[in-house]
């Protein structure tokens, strides 16, 4: 394929990833390899805002790997970005330097303004919407929310908010219970209230889509089968109501089975506080209905490289 061999490293406060892909102008890019460690970073953020030092070797347990891929794949080009976990930690910058140290590639540690922008971008290319769209993502630390016209140079807003699906069940341990699942939720409808975001902004928007891993469990638990492949949730319609129902049967039933939707154990430890977030700005921004994207950060990366 005549075009650059180009890899993102993207150090999330629930898992690092590796993509390595062709790209191609205007189109999505041509994925060769993928690679995810979960490490869940944001869980090492203590009481005085520094990452643990089991957190910090997760971390470089999991870029070790990394560090092999890439050598072995030779990439033309190599970025590393760093989210939520590294931009609150009060050592994030020295592990950073760490990384680089590792990867020998500066890593970023960017803003949440500029996490949602990009999230957009990789959106809207990867879904060919070159109308207004909207994104939501919501992360082990922070979610994203951006809503323009990113193709065009176009952007309505982009914000980030300090709720994320593994900090939130740390704060509210025991979250798949129904007690802490309603605490849960009125914590989130809160931070919505105060806000940048306008209530009922996305009410009639024709393309919401929502990304990341929180998202595509959620999509399994709408959709209702068996280890449903990736061409079955891409792109499926995720309804308000029967993610509404899928909280009641993991809340207040006993009868929830995380091998019937195909989600394993470190993402069902997730789905209460994920359920609390996206339920919440579903309802707050107007939103009835998402539809899952496969894209990321990531792609948003590789098309600005």
């Amino acid at each position: 394929m005549n075009a650059p061999l180009l890899a993102v490293v993207d150090i999330g406060s629930n898992s690092i990833h590796l993509e390595v892909a062709f790209r191609r102008a205007d189109r999505p890019v041509h994925v060769v390899h993928e690679r995810k460690l979960k490490c869940q970073l944001a869980a090492g953020l203590g009481p005085d805002g520094e990452l643990d030092g089991d957190a910090i070797e997760r971390g470089l347990e999991a870029l070790a790997v990394v560090k092999a891929d890439l050598d072995r794949l030779a990439p033309d080009f190599v970025a590393v970005v760093a989210t939520h976990a590294l931009r609150a930690a009060s050592n994030g910058q020295s592990f950073a330097e760490e990384v680089e140290q590792l990867l020998g590639v500066p890593c970023e540690v960017i803003n949440g303004t500029s996490e949602a922008e990009l999230v957009l971008l990789g959106t809207a290319v990867t879904e060919q919407v070159t109308d207004a769209l909207a994104v939501i993502d919501i992360g082990g630390g922070s979610t994203e929310i951006a809503l323009g016209e990113p193709l065009a140079k176009r952007s309505s807003f982009s914000t980030s908010l300090p709720l994320g699906c593994v900090t939130l069940r740390d704060q509210f341990e025991g979250v798949n219970h129904p007690d802490q699942f309603a605490s849960a939720r009125a914590y989130v409808r809160l931070l919505l209230q105060k806000s940048p975001l306008a209530e009922k902004c996305l009410s009639g928007q024709p393309y919401v889509f929502a990304t990341s891993g929180t998202a595509k469990a959620l999509a399994k638990l709408a959709l209702g089968c068996c280890s449903p492949t990736d061409n079955e949730l891409v792109g499926y319609c995720v309804n308000r109501r029967r993610l509404e129902a899928a909280a009641e049967l993991l809340t207040a039933t006993n009868e929830f089975n995380r091998l019937d939707y195909g989600i394993g154990v470190k993402r069902s430890e997730l789905l209460g506080a994920g359920l609390s977030v996206m339920l919440e700005v579903m309802s707050y921004l107007g939103i009835d209905n998402f539809r899952y994207s496969r894209s990321s950060i990531r792609e948003g990366v590789l098309y600005k490289a």
